[in-house]
């Protein structure tokens, strides 16, 4: 978040197929990244993670380390381009610097991940040719409802996920890492609620009519409890990997009940446009109609 803080809907080349496990990074469904290369993009740091792991579920959790790589490394370029979107507009200093470390934060995510991967393949994978993230000239309105879209609420279901995870995950070195990715994904997404409040605060009406829509997309309530995990889930999540199956069962719940009352109360917070005074009468020169 991601989210960003955005993942740029990238197309993989036609001759391969990224790996469609599960991620533990909500974006990777929405980035279609080109496939891993055999190649080093992180040192050999966990070289013996999860060797419990019998070998059908080890090469599943590679697979889905692999995915979970792939969307942070895209992340990377999303972050470029929301630099430049900030740019655009003008943005404050510590918007432009937080997004910047935002950016490093996911080159670190995409080592750890790729390092994780490998670890579990048995062979060195990083990512290959990523296609370049295209500008986009934004206002304030098209920039605070992407935002939202695409980091409010993914990364923080993002965070959630990394955070359930590393408290499931049997590896502490795993463990490890999706903690320190829970804390940076939280504080990406506490980036995407600045810059939609600020976008708020500085662009006008147009931009509460993109948030109450971007609002009323959400669910008003979500079912009171959350299905427990099947077996195959479980097993997953002592690897540190979170299954879409676990995202869609939370995905409502999360929108509902943090999502919606938190984008409420940036729009109560923040006051709407002063409507115009009355434009005064017209001065009355003295004479009657008709006589100039």
């Amino acid at each position: 978040m991601t989210p960003p803080v955005t993942t740029p809907p990238v197309a993989a080349p036609p001759a391969a197929a990224t790996p469609a496990a599960a991620s533990t990074d909500t974006t990777a469904a929405t980035s279609a990244a080109t496939p891993p290369v055999a190649r080093s993009f992180a040192p050999p740091v966990f070289a013996g993670v999860l060797t419990s792991l019998p070998e059908a579920l080890r090469a599943q959790a590679a697979d889905a380390w692999v995915d979970a790589a792939l969307a942070e490394h895209a992340s990377v370029a999303s972050f470029a381009r929301f630099v430049q979107e900030l740019m655009y507009l003008a943005a404050p200093p510590e918007l432009i610097v937080a997004a910047l470390d935002a950016a490093r934060e996911e080159v670190e995510h995409a080592q750890a991940s790729f390092a994780i991967a490998s670890a579990l393949a048995g062979e060195p994978l990083g990512p290959g040719p990523l296609p370049v993230v295209e500008p986009r000239e934004v206002d304030f309105a098209e920039l605070a409802r992407t935002t939202f879209d695409e980091a409010c609420l993914e990364e923080t279901l993002g965070a959630m996920a990394a955070q359930e995870a590393a408290e499931r995950c049997v590896d502490p070195e795993v463990r490890a890492v999706l903690e320190r990715i829970a804390v940076e994904e939280a504080r990406h997404a506490d980036l995407a609620w600045k810059a939609i409040g600020w976008a708020l605060a500085s662009g006008g009406a147009a931009v509460r009519v993109a948030l109450e829509e971007a609002r009323d997309t959400l669910p008003l309530s979500a079912p009171a409890r959350v299905e427990d995990d099947d077996e195959a889930t479980e097993a997953l999540l002592r690897a540190g990997v979170i299954t879409d199956a676990w995202l869609a069962r939370r995905r409502d719940h999360v929108a509902a009940t943090v999502v919606r009352p938190a984008l409420q109360a940036l729009l109560e917070a923040t006051p709407g446009p002063v409507a115009a005074p009355p434009a005064p009468p017209a001065a009355h020169s003295g004479k009657p109609e008709g006589n100039r």
